[in-house]
């Protein structure tokens, strides 16, 4: 049995190491959320492409407006999109709206709020600094001053996005700005789920004596699918060893990264890991110390990656969260995620067994900044409506028996 942060470095590493080729395809943009970069995304042009304006005011000679107050005849205006803004001499201005072009002869941009009208309006506009013949200027202004110059956020052919990156919404909008239509990304990794167990009925239908709904399977796939597989259903496989030999054999054929649920623990009817090995499955861990989901099991065949995840299933999301999150994000291009983990302020007291690290739904809140914790009404790790009341899991040190309120914990957030 190997620690929970063991059992995640070796699924780590046994990517890096197992793993074959990862395919590219290219997708449409608008289609292309959540997949991850096959390329880097480079400036088509150097951005912004002009001088423009970050503010509604006046463009003018910074040099004009060194001794105030200063007076300057308004010779017209540059609104976004003009392509020929009017050149400004000695004591002149125009004006300019956010994102326009800077006319030719002006560095600076005096904000409207700090404009004094000159002169009257005409009749049918606003009585306004926008709408004078002159204008005073009553603070001096440096170069530069509410100005982008051309360039000063990214040169022609800078990386903007490297590859690897998953595409969310800003780089979603960055690759639309340098005109990117279809961009390279990552195949989607392959995940089959097999539920196994003759106690798994179909949620569709209605449960005989001593029998259950296979949930487990659908939390799987929707797990998988946020993490970005291709993720497919592959049944259940009963408690026989001809019917699960013929289903993982078609799992492995068919998937990237197979998952399996039940059957791992030691009863005389869990044939997952004995079929396993007769399938050429090297095992790298077959026990974590962790509570719950200790008969975890992680292994290989060829570039074939297999989970065997207990069948309750508190512990087959936990034990997902752990490791097979991370090597899903692998298989899709990515980096392994991080776990988010915060230090949050317990609100009850409880005690948990030593020896084993614990994940124990738990639901936070954020109150004036500050995370405050409480563990969720739990009957174990089959317990699915406890599992509703949490929003988090609180962990739980191997060594440590007692929690009392008021001590700092720490919590794993889930990702999805």
């Amino acid at each position: 049995m190997i620690s929970v942060d063991e059992a995640r470095q070796k699924v780590i590493d046994t990517c890096l190491a197992k793993r074959g080729e990862l395919g590219l395809e290219r997708v449409a943009l608008e289609e292309a959320l959540g997949r991850v970069l096959a390329e880097d995304l480079c400036a088509d042009t150097d951005q912004p492409p002009f001088d423009r304006s970050t503010k509604d005011g006046y463009a003018l000679r910074s040099a004009d407006v060194q001794d105030v107050p200063v007076e300057l005849r308004v010779i017209g205006e540059s609104k976004a999109g003009d392509a020929s803004p009017p050149r400004i001499g000695a004591r002149e201005a125009a004006q300019v709206m956010t994102g326009a072009a800077i006319p030719p002869g002006a560095d600076a941009v005096v904000m409207v709020e700090e404009v004094e009208s000159l002169g009257p309006a005409p009749a049918n506009l606003r009585a306004d600094a926008f709408d004078s013949g002159r204008i005073r200027i009553k603070k001096s202004l440096s170069a530069g001053t509410n100005v982008s110059f051309r360039g000063n956020e990214a040169r022609k052919g800078d990386v903007l996005v490297p590859r690897g990156r998953s595409i969310e919404v800003h780089e979603i909008s960055l690759a639309a700005s340098i005109g990117v239509r279809r961009p390279w990304v990552f195949n989607k990794p392959r995940v089959g789920i097999l539920a196994t167990g003759d106690e798994l009925v179909s949620f569709e239908n209605e449960p005989g004596q001593n029998q259950i709904r296979n949930s487990n399977s659908y939390a799987l796939l929707a797990m998988a699918r946020k993490s970005g597989a291709a993720a497919n259903l592959l049944g259940i496989a009963r408690d026989d060893l001809q019917d699960l030999r013929q289903k993982i054999h078609d799992g492995l054929e068919s998937s990237d990264c197979l998952l399996l649920t039940g059957g791992v623990s030691a009863g005389k009817y869990d044939f997952v890991e004995p079929v396993l090995k007769e399938s050429g499955v090297e095992f790298c861990f077959d026990a974590v110390a962790i509570r719950p989901g200790k008969p975890a099991v992680f292994g290989t065949r060829g570039h074939r990656f297999v989970f065997a995840l207990p069948g309750n299933p508190v512990s087959a999301i936990v034990t997902y969260h752990l490791f097979v999150a991370p090597l899903v994000d692998m298989l899709s291009g990515g980096e392994p995620r991080v776990p988010s983990i915060l230090n949050a302020r317990l609100e009850n007291t409880f005690k948990q067994p030593t020896g084993r690290r614990g994940f124990l739904p738990a639901h936070f809140e954020i109150r004036n900044g500050d995370v405050y914790v409480s563990t969720v009404r739990w009957r174990g790790s089959s317990d699915l409506a406890g599992l509703a009341r949490s929003n988090c899991f609180l962990i739980a040190p191997e060594k440590q028996a007692e929690f009392k309120e008021e001590e700092c914990v720490k919590i794993l957030v889930p990702s999805f």
